[in-house]
């Protein structure tokens, strides 16, 4: 069901402390918006591109690639909100998911079978065991290497980076979003939910582009006539040639 427009906040709205969160995520992406102009709309650029390639296209060759191809549009643009209002260690969660939305289509590409294991995971202990054996990073850099070598290295290297600043807990995930600040006889840890201007929101926002980036890369490998279409090369070009 489609919530109705809201032009404020609803009666009572700001008497809990997860709806003020909410209000300073947005006021961080509000900054960010402003701040990071540049890289904001490389981000906006390739949110377009890949809602050009999927929305209202008709009859794709390959239905669950495309599938898993909108899912992964959708969580590059939960990634893309969650590095905007600055949640460095929550962000790379979503992109990760982003990668292997994508990641799984280029694993099944025409072939039917792999997308019936997909579909079927549920129905056994067998069929996820089938599933958990056919879809999995080692997959993905197989699969992907088929289409183009130097994707499957950028895939590695993006992949690894997300599992050490956030979508596994890891290290670096907590001290990058971590301020200890001694006091005498005390010892205060301060954790930021939301970072503001600096490095980690740089490398947040970055990593966002790169991400975008690798999914459409391998959209127009599965789908060259439809990136065609949306000359989808010229602009994937433009981009990564910043990044």
């Amino acid at each position: 069901m489609q919530a109705p427009e809201v032009q404020r906040p609803p009666p009572d709205w700001a008497q809990y402390d997860l709806m003020k969160y909410l209000d300073v995520l947005r006021t961080n992406q509000f900054a960010t918006f402003h701040n990071k102009r540049i890289v904001v709309q490389d981000i906006c650029r390739l949110d377009r591109l890949l809602a050009d390639a999927l929305h209202g296209w008709r009859d794709p060759p390959a239905l669950v690639p495309a599938m898993l191809l909108l899912r992964s549009h959708a969580a590059f643009r939960a990634g893309a909100g969650a590095a905007m209002a600055g949640q460095a260690a929550e962000a790379p969660c979503l992109l990760r998911l982003c990668l292997e939305c994508a990641g799984y289509a280029a694993i099944i590409g025409e072939d039917q079978k792999i997308a019936e294991a997909f579909l079927r995971r549920t129905d056994s202990d067998a069929a996820r065991r089938e599933a958990q054996a056919a879809f999995n990073a080692g997959r993905i850099k197989a699969a992907v290497d088929k289409l183009d070598e130097n994707l499957k290295i950028v895939f590695s290297t993006l992949y690894e980076s997300l599992i050490d600043f956030g979508a596994h807990p890891n290290e670096l995930m907590m001290t990058a979003s971590s301020r200890m600040e001694r006091r005498d006889t005390e010892t205060i840890l301060n954790t930021i939910y939301a970072h503001g201007d600096g490095l980690t929101l740089n490398w947040t926002l970055k990593r966002t582009v790169q991400v975008g980036l690798w999914s459409a890369k391998i959209f127009v490998h599965l789908f060259p006539s439809r990136g065609a279409e949306i000359d989808a090369d010229r602009i994937i070009g433009d981009i990564s040639s910043v990044y």
